[in-house]
């Protein structure tokens, strides 16, 4: 029984008995001494938080005379920390309370252990969850040809972080209003990067003047309805 360890809460200096010294010394002793599990002793069952003795095996264990052992048990007793029930040669002692003193650590660690990587596992899914829906959004949406891909993902990648991850109808809105401003020559492409430096969740015109439009932006309208409306007259 001199291996293992008890544990000690800090309300212990609240107790009634913490400033008695005997009396604590007492039941600091019987808590070190009580099975930690049920053990059969001479063919009777010692349960967990129960030891056998006697009177003069305590005197001589601890520096207190028999009669100061009764008055320090009587005490105990008394508060129904322990209760006792003798025989003709020895007496089995309970601490009441021993489970809430000395919880089972093992068990409860491997139940909040069980708990945290039940816990862990549900989170990592969830997320795992998300992203796979969000990979499956993006490669579902149709884009067309004139939107930058990468722009149009870094652009979602900033929506994602800002947790504002637009809907599949809030995207297509989105690329709606960039086709008309790619009407407008502007270009969708900065429009997207302006949107991502400023942390926009819509996006805008640029300052830009239409005489400022790329080469490559005037091919991209000139692909267009309107332009080729314009350019047969209608």
């Amino acid at each position: 029984m001199s291996e293992g360890w008890i544990k000690i809460h800090r309300r212990l200096i609240d107790w009634e008995w913490f400033n008695d010294i005997n009396t604590c010394h007492l039941f600091f002793y019987l808590i070190l001494k009580a099975n930690y599990k049920d053990k059969s002793w001479r063919g009777i069952l010692i349960k967990r938080g129960q030891l056998v003795t006697s009177f003069q095996s305590l005197s001589e264990a601890m520096p207190l005379s028999i009669q100061q052992i009764r008055t320090c048990l009587g005490r105990l007793k008394s508060t129904g920390e322990v209760t006792s029930k003798p025989t003709n040669k020895f007496t089995i002692l309970t601490i009441e309370k021993y489970n809430d003193y000395q919880s089972d650590d093992e068990e409860v660690t491997s139940t909040a252990t069980f708990n945290q990587q039940t816990n862990n596992i549900q989170s990592t899914t969830t997320k795992e969850r998300k992203k796979e829906r969000k990979k499956e959004t993006k490669e579902k949406l149709p884009l067309p040809d004139w939107l930058p891909k990468q722009d149009w993902n870094d652009y979602l990648d900033m929506r994602e972080l800002k947790n504002k991850y637009p809907t599949d109808r809030a995207k297509q809105m989105v690329i709606t209003k960039l086709d008309k401003l790619k009407k407008q020559r502007h270009c969708p492409s900065k429009v997207l990067q302006k949107s991502i430096v400023n942390n926009w969740t819509d996006v805008f015109a640029t300052k830009e003047s239409k005489q400022e439009t790329t080469r490559d932006d005037l091919i991209d309208f000139r692909d267009t309805d309107e332009y080729k409306e314009l350019a047969n007259g209608t």
